[in-house]
């Protein structure tokens, strides 16, 4: 049963990095998204 559990235990790692690389891709895309806002604003004025 240990390869199994082990089998197991890796899968969930990679998903949980996807998952991770997943928000970690959309903070930085709202983050550039909310600085390209404000660097608008800034010009317009």
């Amino acid at each position: 049963t240990l390869p199994r559990e082990l089998c197991g235990v890796s899968v969930g790692l990679a998903i949980y990095k996807l998952h991770a690389d997943i928000v970690h891709a959309e903070l930085i895309s709202f983050v550039t998204a909310v600085f390209a806002y404000e660097l608008k604003s800034m010009l317009k004025n």
